[in-house]
């Protein structure tokens, strides 16, 4: 597996995992969104001090730690 494909798999993981953290945890969006209310009845999944969390701050830490493992496993090759 090549550079660039780590990149593209860091990529979709940090576009999933962003659309997850906004629809569901931080209550700016999730509230408006209404995705998580009408699943599981709650505006967010987790409480008021997660849910004032940018999704971007997760989502980049996220995102650094898997490109920095695909690169690391799969750039010996």
């Amino acid at each position: 597996m090549s550079i660039d494909k780590s990149c593209i798999v860091q990529y979709v993981s940090g576009k999933v995992l962003w659309f997850g953290w906004t629809a569901f945890f931080h209550a700016a969006e999730a509230k408006p969104l209404g995705i998580c209310k009408a699943i599981f009845g709650k505006v967010t999944l987790l409480g008021q001090n997660w849910a004032a969390i940018d999704p971007i701050v997760i989502v980049l830490s996220v995102s650094m730690i898997i490109t920095s493992i695909m690169q690391w496993q799969y750039g010996k090759q």
